[in-house]
């Protein structure tokens, strides 16, 4: 991605921080950035739902797995890797890689993330 589409990222966000745009002005924003950078759309869609989600203080140290999954890094992945209109979508799965089952070395991570194609 080139440097200035990162710095106008940057700045962008640096304007909700610091008040002076609103959450709804800045998806604005992102969404209007040049389409021919190769996976903008999909980059400013994962920090929109960022910007839609994230609070303006930290949350409480005792968030659990599951909060911070369905709050913010499904979100974030989502943008990243959802295109309904291809019929690929993240899901939580809850299961198992058959290439963990087969190494036992990866069952002691949990696999419940995958992206399919329906």
């Amino acid at each position: 991605m080139p440097t200035k589409t990162v710095m106008d990222i940057i700045k962008i966000i640096q304007k909700v921080l610091d008040g002076t745009a609103t959450r709804e002005m800045t998806v604005v924003k992102l969404l209007k950035l040049d389409s021919t950078v190769k996976n903008i759309k999909k980059i400013s869609k994962a920090i929109i739902e960022l910007i839609k989600k994230l609070p303006h203080m930290s949350l409480a140290e005792d968030s659990n797995e599951m909060e911070l999954c369905s709050r913010f890094v499904d979100p974030f992945l989502s943008g990243l890797f959802d295109d309904p209109d291809r019929n690929i979508f993240l899901r939580w799965t809850n299961e198992t890689t058959s290439e963990a089952e087969n190494e036992q070395s990866l069952l002691i991570w949990r696999h419940d993330l995958c992206i399919t194609r329906l």
